[in-house]
This record gives structure tokens, sequence and C-alpha cells, in this order.
């Protein structure tokens, strides 16, 4: 009997070609797009589950409170780790470990900068160091190729993965060469990491030993530096991590002055709530970092776009009532049953569904290659190596072919054959209130997604075409790295311009529309209250720095060679701080940093975006002489002559 049914399903399936191609593509496009968002959903919430013992891995954070301060940092002092081992009985291990950005790489005497494109976004790994003791690979599950963890307690040693290996030393076996990082880490290599999943925030191509960080000046004892290493635990079977944060307070008072160890409270969180709490404003978080509102609204999108999919596949099947009525009529004169009837049509349900769930996976798997490569980190999960996607296929095949096809089954299988075949059924689907319902509920689902997509372009492009306040057609960005970037971005600034192949340059520490951490406290007054303190997003300029991004002068002077700068510590601020201190003559100003250093106002510049974070004027922007803060040589290129003006400053460089 099923082999019947599904022989008539398919017939009628391939007799009706148009109807199925429309019914299977249109069903296919939503499931499409469910199985990418299931793909991204399931890779984020995968998050460290390849650690084996994930369910016992916690990490120590505090809440830091004093007088005037409070925050809570999940970087914590040094020595904390080893200590909770040794006098904590639930504690069995712990990975105490520091993270370092990656900006210089030397092999076989060859010097290769390293570039981080995403350098401040949370969303994406970025290039890092980790010193690490011996006993991170025994709390964290990350296998080895070759090398012996415990030679990690040794200084100067380093396990690399396979990316360095195949990208640095093609083929060739790297044990016991010597790498430099960063200039002052020359290590040995002594193993080598197996490729990490990139579902943790633990991604590292260079593991470096612990001990390294005391030759080189850190220091890895201070009980009352808070902010400097991560702490992870491994707590014995069954230990509770409640008992632990108990017994931390009575180990601080043993080690840290009383007066600091009352500031500092204690807890532990589990590895399996890290990942989505990295924007919660907490000090020192690793990226990437998840953002679980963001996944229940996707989540909620792809539900609304299943919903349109399941009513237009309905909508189009009770659109044929008319024509399959007679189908009905004959069938039931020949003795079918209604039951027998519904489930041929949920067998058509189901068969398109299958085949529209095939279509659907296709697309998921060409979307996923074509987007790779844009993407800075991987944000979906294979299906063949995911649980959840395997699951959800067999349930969307089984839940969508009996939720689709259940209504039309049940609409279809009603009509009375004698009624049918003297064409008197009155089966017009007007009557129907559901299909009605259907219909309404369809167009205002896309009525709600236009609208959505109609007000996301508006915004892009406002913030395409907003004015920024700020020059920045033609600039060419030069970053440099270590002690003497400020003397590289001053001395390639004087021997590009001697080529009369550029138009303006300068030399700074934070171009404008650049990501930047950059803010400094000072105080409207010499009185230098706490409540008073104005926080500024600073820039250290050059004489050059108005005039190469164009920025308007509102009130006052420029900064000019003419004038002794160090007289006065002269600083041009922009209209948003005048305006916060309200004085009506800001030109001779003072604003005071800490000790008894102060700042003379001697400009008012016109409000500019300051920062890539800022699409409103709320940032109060200060800029000062500092020839010591330099990083970036920002140059202006004339646009008739860019290439030539390129070739100019790499001649120079070389």
């Amino acid at each position: 009997m099923i082999k019947h049914y599904f022989k008539a399903a398919v017939r009628r399936l391939i007799k009706q070609k148009l109807y199925t191609v429309i019914n299977i593509f249109s069903l296919a496009i939503g499931l499409a797009l469910c199985f990418i968002v299931i793909g991204h959903v399931s890779h984020e919430f995968s998050f460290e589950d390849f650690h084996q013992n994930k369910d016992r891995i916690y990490r120590a954070e505090t809440d830091y409170r004093s007088v005037d301060t409070f925050y809570t940092t999940v970087q914590v002092m040094s020595p904390l780790g080893g200590a909770m081992v040794e006098q904590i009985p639930e504690v069995e291990k712990a990975a105490v470990f520091r993270v370092s950005d990656l900006t210089k790489l030397t092999v076989n005497n060859m010097a290769y900068r390293i570039d981080d494109p995403y350098k401040n976004q949370g969303y994406t790994h970025h290039k890092r160091i980790f010193f690490v003791e011996p006993d991170y690979f025994k709390v964290f599950s990350f296998p080895l190729i070759s090398g012996n963890p415990e030679v990690l307690a040794e200084p100067f040693r380093v396990f690399i993965s396979e990316n360095i290996v195949d990208k640095y030393f093609r083929g060739v076996n790297p044990i016991g060469e010597t790498i430099v990082l960063n200039d002052n880490i020359e290590c040995q290599i002594s193993g080598i990491l197996k490729t990490m999943p990139q579902n943790t925030q633990l991604l590292t191509d260079f593991v470096v030993s612990y001990s390294t960080l005391e030759r080189i000046g850190e220091d890895i004892h201070s009980w009352t530096d808070l902010g400097t290493d991560f702490v992870y635990l491994l707590l014995k079977e069954g230990a509770d991590p409640n008992l632990v944060e108990t017994k931390i307070p009575a180990l601080l008072s043993q080690n840290m002055p009383p007066e600091q160890a009352k500031k500092c409270s204690f807890y532990l969180k589990p590895l399996s709530k890290i990942y989505f709490k990295g924007y919660s404003g907490t000090r020192g978080e690793l990226d990437p970092c998840g953002e679980a509102s963001m996944i229940y609204e996707i989540l909620m999108i792809a539900v609304f776009v299943l919903l349109l999919a399941i009513t237009n596949f309905i909508n189009l099947a009770t659109a044929r009532s008319a024509d399959r009525s007679k189908d009905v009529g004959v069938r039931k004169v020949f003795g079918a049953g209604r039951w027998h009837l519904i489930k041929q049509y949920l067998g058509e349900s189901l068969i398109m569904t299958f085949l529209a769930t095939l279509l659907s996976l296709i697309i998921y798997e060409i979307f996923k290659l074509l987007i790779k490569q844009s993407l800075p980190r991987q944000m979906f999960d294979d299906f063949y190596t995911s649980p959840i996607m395997v699951f959800s296929f067999f349930v969307i095949i089984v839940f969508i072919g009996i939720l689709a096809g259940f209504y039309p089954a049940i609409y279809l299988s009603r009509f009375k054959p004698i009624a049918v075949l003297q064409r008197q059924a009155g089966i017009k689907s007007s009557r129907s209130v559901l299909r009605k319902v259907l219909v309404v509920f369809q167009f205002t689902i896309a009525i709600m997604f236009v609208f959505c997509t109609v007000t996301i372009i508006r915004q892009v492009n406002f913030l395409t075409s907003i004015e920024l306040g700020y020059d920045r057609e033609n600039i060419m960005l030069m970053d440099f790295n270590g002690e003497d970037a400020s003397d590289y971005c001053t001395l390639l600034k004087r021997e590009i311009l001697k080529h009369n192949k550029v138009l303006a340059a300068t030399a700074t520490n934070s171009p404008p529309g650049r990501s930047s951490y950059s803010f400094y406290g000072f105080y409207p007054n010499e009185e230098r209250k706490h409540e008073d303190m104005l926080v500024f997003k600073l820039f250290e300029v050059d004489y050059d720095f108005l005039n190469t991004f164009g920025l308007e002068m509102k009130r006052g002077r420029a900064f000019s060679e003419d004038f002794v700068p160090d007289a006065h510590n002269p600083v041009i601020v922009n209209e948003a701080i005048v305006k916060k201190l309200g004085v009506d003559d800001p030109i001779g100003y003072r604003l005071y940093a800490s000790g008894d250093n102060f700042y003379e106002i001697v400009g008012i510049v016109e409000d500019f975006h300051g920062t890539a974070l800022d699409f409103a004027y709320q940032y109060l922007m200060m800029l000062r002489l500092n020839r010591e803060g330099y990083n970036t040589l920002a140059v202006k290129l004339p646009p008739e002559n860019i290439n030539a003006s390129i070739a100019a400053i790499r001649e120079t460089w070389q």
C-alpha cells in the first residue's frame, strides 16, 4: 500500500511539473535560509565544546571596588592559579597564561610584519602569543603533533601550529629551529600544535613557555597587579565551584595587604558561559565574543521566513482544490476512504519537502563557499560534522512535510464524491477562512520584511553619506610598530616630502576614523576632583595634522613652529569640549592632568568623527603635539597621479 501511495504521489508531481518546481524551489529557498541560520547558531553555541573536561573548567574573575573605582576584570594576578592548586583541595589543575599581541616574526633571519586587519574588533580572532605553563595542556584539550608540554617549564621554548610550519618552513621539520617574536623573544621550537578548531577563544599559532616572561623583565610574582593573567581552573570531579569561591578570600588575605585584599571579590565562571559574555563591559575579555541577543534575533527571522514558505506551500496546494476535486471523487467512488487520501497527499508533501531540503543543503554549501573568503573567521558549521544540523535535516523533513501537507490533505479529502462528480461541491477556495488568514499572514510578513529592508538600506545610505568633518580621500596610511615607530614616521615623512609627489603628510598616533582606545582623563580646574573628570579622545599629532586631514579651525590658531610648544603645552580641542566646559572665551583656558601637568587651549577645531566606533559627535577630542607618540604616517596623494606617488614612496622606503 505504501509503495502504491509513493508511486501515485511521484506520478502526480511529475505530471504537474510547473506546480512541483514552484513549490519545491520556494520551499527550498526558505529552508536554505534556515540552514544558514542553524549553521551559524550551531557554530556559535559550540565554542569550547571540544575540551574533554569542559564541564569542570572555570575561569577566575574579580570585582574590584575602591572608594572611587569599580570594575570587573577577567585578568587577575599571576600567582593566583598556583596558590589555588596548592591550598584549595577542590582545584585539580590551573591553566595560568598571559596573552600578548604578535606584531613581528623573524624566521631564518627574515623578518615578517604581522598585520591584523581586524584589530580591536571583538567578533574575530587576532594574532596573539600565549605564554603558558605546562598544565595548560592538561586543562585544555589541544592536541599536539610532536613535543612534550613539560618542556614549557623551561624559558624561551615555543610550540608553533601546523599553519606556521606550512607557511614559513615549507615541509622542513622545524623542531630545534629558532624564531624571534616581537624583536625581543628568541625561542627554540620544541613542539608542533595540531591546527586548532576555530570555535575557541584560545586560538593561537604560538605557545611560549610562561617562564620566558620573567627573563624578558615581566613581573610574574606580584599579588597586587590585577589585569595581567588569565586563570582557568580544572576542578575535581564533583567539586562545588561555590565552595571554591568561599575559600578564595582566605587565600588573598595570606598573600596580599589586608586593605588591598578587601577590594577584590572573586568568583568562578563556567567555561560554557564565557563566550556569550564578551560584550558585558568586563575588562580583558578574550576575542571573539558572541552576542546572544543577535543569535535570537536571526533565529526569529529564520522562523518567520520558514512560516512564510510553509504558508506559500499550503496556499498553492489548496488553490489547486478544483483541479484535484475530480480525482478525489473518482477515488472515493472506487472505495478509497478519507484516511487513504490523507496519506496520499501527505506522501506528496513529504516527497516535495525531502527534495526541497536536499536542494536547500546544496544552496547552503554553495553559500558557504562563496562567502568563506570574505569572513574573518569560520562562522558556519559543516553539515556532516554538526549533530545539530544533521538532526535538523530529518526533523525539517518530517515536521515541515506533515505541517505543510496536513491542512491541504484534510481540506481536499473532505469532498463528497456525488457532489464533486455533479460539480456541486461548492469548493471555491475563497470560502476557506483559514486560507484567507494564511494569505493575510503571508503578505503581512512580506510587507514587514520589505519595510525592514528599506529601513536598513536607508540607514546604510545615511552612514555612507554622512559628513565626517575631515578629508579622507586619497590618503594612504602607513603603520609602524616597535620602540622606533615615532622616529620612522618622522624620517619617512621628511624624505617623501622631498620628492614633491605628495600633497601633504602628517605623523600621528591615531588617524581620524580608525578604531582606537586613546582616551584620557582631564580636569577642568586645579582641584582635580574625580567627579569633575572629563574623558577626551586624544590625538598625538605634528604640525601638519590639520592641513592633511582638512580640519577647519573655528577660533584661535593652529600648531606652529613659530611658537615655543614646551612653554605652555598647547592643545587644540573640538567644539564639543568648549560646550562641555561652558566657557565664553576658551582660548588660553587650562585643562589639568594628573600631577602638576596642565595643557593650554590655543585653538578650536570644528567637530569631526574621530573614531570608527562613533557615528555622532559625542566624543570630546583633543589634539596635542607629541613627537614621541607617533605610529602612523598619513600621506595625502594627488588624485591625478596616485600610482607615481606610491612608487616614489616605495622607492624611498626601500
